[in-house]
């Protein structure tokens, strides 16, 4: 017989009352061959495991287990190994009627909605009420937890009501979500985020009161505080995940957050007095109710207990002292009385329990970690005041330096604390590193060039994958004869740096077999990883293919290569990451796939890749909070300064900034030749991270736009323009004779710009991209501007892009142009175009540092920096500057490398040349993309940097390098010196062999 109902019950150290639970589903009316129990154990360290293995039960009974993760994870094992038609989710404490699973099926069967929930009565058990306990008789027949006292049977209910106490579903309609969300690690409010989820895909919930479970729990009043609280703190989460659900808080500001704080550590023994009044009453006898009685509802006595965040102290201590003179005059009176009614006694509590139930509710509010963040949230949607100020920073630097580490450590969502990434560990003391740029004599000069070609990478921060392997292959080239222990030394730390981001490649996996052994001793943890690849070496000419594949963006072939490897060898982590990743780009379910591969990984030595394939990809799609927790786990498994910097880049963009400085450090602390880290490190210090210039009314600007034959995203460009900050800017767009309507959409643009003085110049023929820059340059309001704003037709600007490029050009006297960082316009963000400095700079080669194509954006790039070139897409200049280095290039027509070339004149004019990585502009680049598709554009850029190279002196090239390097070291230098002056940089080693 098919099983048509699978059981979830998460549980966690209450293995007397499951074994009641169970003992109930034993005796259920359904047959025991329809049904299946999943017991699923949060980290217990009472007897559940050893009652559950050994319990004798009629029907199906598994046991699954995971760390103490909460209750959210634990169904989420429970929903992945069922295999019901539908599930059932049932408290451990939830003692189900005999024939209540016979009535979840029927009621499924005569609704035939394949999205309906059955949701049975969750009801205090007669113990707790009708005989014994007015609190429980008042839970019962209020809306305090439930609100089953005013629901009615084959009436529809939405997502509120989805109560997992006692609930049924179809299972595959849950497997279309996400499940529920592991960041709710404790119980509160996980199932009416998912109902939530679930409800935007068409779920409806019916009750049925005759489906009854009874609840054996005696709730007393602290109890109840733990619970309000953690609900408080999933309310904030759900509200973060879902910031367009209406909340009762949602103008709370941060004064308002860290009053109440203060209010609590005063006045949280009064509160527990307050309860004890509580315990008092419910300890008297009472005798049974034979009416019924009707509910009592908040709205109706309008309290407005809700709201506490927002009463002065005076006012909460005028309503504690009212409330407390009322709950010990109510015992008094009790027990004076020789009858005692439990429905009299509950409607006299019930003002007592609902002040508890919203002062622990805004205790877990303004204690949530994720406050910060929703503050943020609701300042931007405007449903704060002016007094919001800063939102979250704010809140946190106003806190009393007694409470800011506190509360910093809330705001890091359970701080790893692991001893393998803490400060007593350093990448580089396992490795033969040499202290010095001026080597020893005896030294070759293979090793000298290459130990200064390293620190150039270093320096850059251009170190991906492709620059290590180039490092290490030289360093470990033996046809030259034996290499000396420090050019090992380096070639070893980059093979590391490359296992940490991919640990699948083969040729670096080889190399670290045969150095393992030799260089400071091996690494438990590597070999046991280096034994897993061993099984996939067969797959290595497939994988090949498929990178081909993905690089030459053949993304439909490489799909249907990649969907079978990804089934034949599911513990591939390559096979994991790319198949992860391309169901993200496709739109597809990939949690679900991930979640499938899990006990694939579990236990084995890539369990940490898994999670931080899961943290990386939540990170990807714009889920920092969900990213947190899967990251945290994989640094307790391995070290990884990049799963590290992901951490803090999730902090620092949920608004805690001093929590992402402190993981900077830490990452440091681990591997401090990672330069960005610190010039991240010294913006947010000093406030470049955020520095714009709002007002722009009184500012010179122009802004100059040229097209040939790209009207679709030409409009979506201007548009865009126009709901940026321009202030009074002027205009000027240039139609380069193109045929498909751009000049008559650049005509039909102006009105998009009612406050700026808008021209449209029309070209007889197609001038090339350098000669339509200079064409522009040349008209009249280019020359009297102060700034010139260069834009290319295919960009999405942010609304601050000019006052920050604004900001920076000012902040740096010196500068002639500073531009943006650049990414795709993809789903995934990747990385197009930072700031680059000159590679090579010989007779006949001239080459620009790695441009970091299609590399992931993790927030690498985001800093300020001078350089030689930046992208031409959309920078600023200096119009003096401008005009002291002249008109772009036109044998560089029709375009393409003109930029560079420019920004290299600019060099050599003595103006500095300035990337702020903060300004993130989306480029579309179809004229670039197409060099890598066709020919004849491939032919093109090939040509141009030919000329490139052959227009300049090769000894001037060199002195450009040469200077832009030791500028950039000094400047590297002073923020360094800067950083640990201050203190930020405590147990971070020097940078080793003279970089710095």
């Amino acid at each position: 017989m098919n099983t048509m109902l699978s059981i979830i019950i998460p549980t966690f150290n209450r293995c007397d009352i499951l074994k009641l639970c169970l003992g109930h589903l034993a005796k259920q009316t359904l047959s025991s061959e329809c049904f299946e129990v999943i017991v699923c154990d949060d980290g217990s360290t009472d007897q559940t495991r050893e009652l559950v293995t050994s319990y004798r039960a009629p029907y199906s009974l598994a046991y699954l287990r995971q760390d103490n993760n909460g209750p959210a994870s634990a169904r989420n094992m429970g929903i992945a190994n069922a295999s019901g038609t539908y599930v059932l989710f049932l408290n451990d404490d939830a003692l189900l009627d005999p024939w209540a699973l016979e009535i979840h099926l029927k009621e499924h069967r005569r609704i035939k909605n394949p999205k309906a929930a059955v949701l049975g009565l969750f009801t205090m058990h007669p113990d707790y009420t009708d005989t014994a306990k007015p609190v429980g008789y008042c839970l019962d027949h209020s809306d305090l937890i439930f609100e089953y006292c005013t629901m009615q049977p084959d009436t529809p209910y939405s997502y509120d009501k989805f109560y997992t106490c006692n609930i049924s579903l179809q299972r595959d309609f849950i497997r279309t979500t996400d499940f529920f969300d592991p960041a709710f690690i404790r119980m509160g409010a996980e199932d009416i985020e998912l109902g939530y989820r679930l409800a935007q895909l068409g779920c409806v919930i019916y009750y049925r009161p005759d489906c009854r479970a009874l609840h054996a729990h005696h709730l007393a009043p602290q109890g109840l505080g733990r619970m309000f609280v953690f609900r408080g703190k999933g309310g904030v989460l759900i509200f973060s995940r879902h910031n367009h659900l209406p909340h009762h808080y949602a103008r709370m500001t941060p004064a308002d957050a860290l009053r109440f704080r203060s209010s609590h550590r005063r006045l949280e023994s009064l509160v527990t007095q307050l309860g004890e009044w509580v315990h008092k009453i419910e300890a008297l006898t009472y005798q049974a109710t034979v009416t019924s009685m009707p509910p009592i509802l908040e709205q109706e006595h309008n309290f407005g207990f809700m709201y506490l965040w927002q009463y002065s102290d005076e006012k909460l201590d005028t309503t504690l002292t009212a409330l407390s003179s009322h709950a010990a005059g109510l015992y008094q009176r009790l027990l004076q009385s020789s009858s005692r009614s439990l429905e009299e006694t509950a409607m006299q509590l019930y003002p007592v329990l609902n002040f508890i139930k919203w002062y622990y509710d805004t205790v877990g509010i303004v204690t949530s970690e994720h406050l910060p963040a929703l503050m943020e949230l609701d300042r931007k949607a405007g449903r704060h005041g002016a007094e919001a100020q800063e939102g979250a920073s704010y809140l946190i630097s106003a806190i009393e330096p007694a409470d800011r580490q506190t509360w910093q450590a809330a705001a890091i969502h359970r701080i790893p604390t692991v001893p393998t990434w803490s400060a007593t560990t350093c990448l580089l003391d396992r490795i033969p590193f040499p202290t010095t740029c001026v080597t020893a004599g005896n030294l070759s000069d293979r090793f000298t060039y290459f130990q200064r070609y390293f620190q150039l990478r270093i320096q850059d921060g251009n170190l991906i994958t492709s620059r290590y392997l180039e490092i290490a292959n030289v360093a470990f080239d033996t046809s030259q004869g034996q290499a000396p222990p420090e050019l090992l030394g380096i070639g070893y730390y980059c093979l590391l740096r490359i296992f940490e981001e991919k640990p699948y490649l083969e040729d670096v996996s080889d190399y670290i077999r045969s150095l393992s052994q030799t260089v400071k001793g091996p690494d438990p943890g590597l070999v046991e990883m280096l034994g897993w690849l061993e099984q996939f070496r067969p797959l290595r000419q497939q994988k090949n293919r498929l990178q081909e594949l993905l690089t030459a963006f053949e993304h439909e072939q490489a799909d249907q290569l990649l969907r079978p490897l990804a089934e034949q060898y599911p513990g591939d982590p390559e096979l994991l990451w790319e198949q992860t990743t391309r169901l993200i780009a496709t739109g597809s379910d990939w949690k679900r796939f991930l979640q499938q591969r899990e006990i694939v990984f579990a236990g084995t030595a890539f369990e940490w890749w898994w999670h931080w394939t899961m943290g990386a990809s939540h990170f990807r799609c714009g889920d920092y909070p969900a990213a947190l927790h899967p990251l945290e786990r994989s640094l307790e498994l391995r070290t990884n300064s990049h799963c590290i910097n992901l951490l803090a880049e999730c902090l620092y963009i949920l608004g805690d900034k001093q929590g992402a400085m402190r993981f900077w450090r830490e990452s440091l602390r681990y591997d401090p030749l990672q330069m960005h880290l610190y010039l991240k490190m010294h913006d947010c210090m000093t406030g470049f991270d955020r520095m714009v210039q709002h007002d722009l009314a009184g500012e010179n600007i122009c802004v100059l736009i040229y097209c040939w034959n790209k009207r679709d995203v030409l409009e979506a460009t201007l548009k865009g323009l126009a709901a940026s900050n321009l202030g009074t800017a002027a205009i000027l767009m240039l139609d380069n004779n193109s045929t498909d309507g751009t000049g008559d959409l650049m005509e039909q643009a102006t009105a998009l710009f009612p406050r700026n003085s808008c021209r449209v110049i029309h070209l007889p023929t197609n001038v090339g991209a350098p000669a339509a820059r200079n064409w522009l340059m040349a008209q009249p309001e280019a020359r009297q501007a102060d700034y010139i704003a260069y834009l290319d037709d295919d960009v999405d600007v942010p609304p601050d892009w000019l006052g920050r490029l604004l900001a920076t050009l000012k902040a740096f006297p010196t500068a002639g142009v500073v531009g943006s960082r650049i990414v795709d316009p993809l789903h995934l963000p990747t990385l197009q175009y930072g700031g680059v400095f000159l590679d090579v700079a010989e007779e006949n080669s001239l080459r620009v540092t790695c441009k970091h194509g299609n590399e992931p954006d993790y927030g690498q790039l985001n800093y300020i920096r001078s350089c030689v070139s930046v992208m031409g897409c959309c920078h600023l200049f200096r119009n003096e500057a401008l005009y002291d280095v002249g008109e772009f290039d036109v044998r560089f027509s029709p375009s393409q490398v003109d930029d560079i070339e420019h920004d290299i004149r600019t060099v050599l004019k003595g103006y500095e040349v300035i990337y702020n990585g903060h300004n993130q502009v989306v480029h579309h680049q179809k004229t670039g993309k197409q060099s890598i598709l066709n020919r004849a554009a491939k032919g093109n850029v090939d040509g141009n940097v030919h000329k490139m190279i052959t227009k300049h002196p090769a000894d001037e090239m060199r002195r450009i390098k040469l200077e832009s390097e030791e500028r950039d070291r000094r400047y590297l230098c002073q923020k360094i010196r800067e950083l640990r002056e201050t203190g930020l940089l405590d147990g971070v080693k020097e940078v080793p062999f003279g970089i710095i």
